[in-house]
């Protein structure tokens, strides 16, 4: 019985472990998602701008 308490706590932490590794690489696929949604984005506000500066001079 005793030996099954000690061991507890053990396998409580690795459960934790697992959980926190998995949540970390959710947060990094996540975070990675996000850097290329912002690169495309801007790639998108930049083509604009320019059209916008084009659209400009034909009305001037």
């Amino acid at each position: 019985m005793a030996n099954i308490k000690a061991k507890a706590p053990a396998i409580v932490l690795i459960i934790l472990l697992i959980v926190s590794i998995g949540l970390a690489g959710v947060a990094f696929y996540s975070l990675q998602k996000e850097q290329a949604k912002t690169v495309a984005l801007q790639q998108d506000l930049e083509d604009l701008k320019a059209k916008h500066k084009i659209v400009e001079k034909e009305l001037r």
